[in-house]
């Protein structure tokens, strides 16, 4: 989803039944950019096929907070994951029962880029909201990834503990 100034695209991906060990993530996009982000985190416990359950986005701006709207999973357990691209540096304030996994910024005072997670014990509809301190052009994206049967999906903090998720800008 493009940004409601035009100048920056977010959305979100995931890869399900990943091997064990080491791997590569590549990210590539076609024509001009001035500047460049990811974020790559890693969850265990996602359905082994046909995992993604809901998505939801918006744009707008002139505003201190984001949402892409309530999403109801279908079945318990699900992890709900959002990113939000800010058109300026910001510090973000989770949405309601939301961690912030990482952000990335390339300068001070450049856009910014927020991935969140929350795993919802229980099917229920559910905002989608981060805010910050001052009026932002923004694009937000969610989605929401179930889990196998009655399990749980959790986060691997192991392997990619928080705060060393990847962030790359240039």
């Amino acid at each position: 989803i493009d940004t409601a100034d035009g100048n920056s695209t977010s959305g979100l991906a995931y890869a399900l039944n990943v091997s064990s060990g080491t791997t590569v993530v590549t990210f590539a996009i076609s024509g001009a950019a001035a500047n460049l982000r990811m974020i790559a985190s890693e969850f265990s416990g996602a359905a082994t096929a046909s995992a993604l359950d809901q998505t939801a986005s918006a744009i707008g701006s002139g505003a201190s907070s984001a949402n892409a709207g309530t999403v109801t999973p279908t079945t318990d357990g699900q992890v709900f994951l959002v990113a939000i691209h800010t058109s300026g540096g910001e510090n973000f304030t989770a949405g309601a029962d939301f961690t912030i996994a990482t952000t990335v910024i390339v300068t001070a005072g450049s856009q910014r880029l927020l991935l969140e997670y929350y795993i919802q014990p229980t099917a229920a509809g559910h905002a989608t909201d981060v805010s910050w301190v001052t009026f932002k052009s923004w694009g937000i994206v969610a989605m929401t990834l179930k889990a196998p049967g009655a399990g749980r999906t959790t986060k691997n903090t192991r392997a990619w503990p928080l705060g060393t998720e990847i962030g790359m800008g240039w």
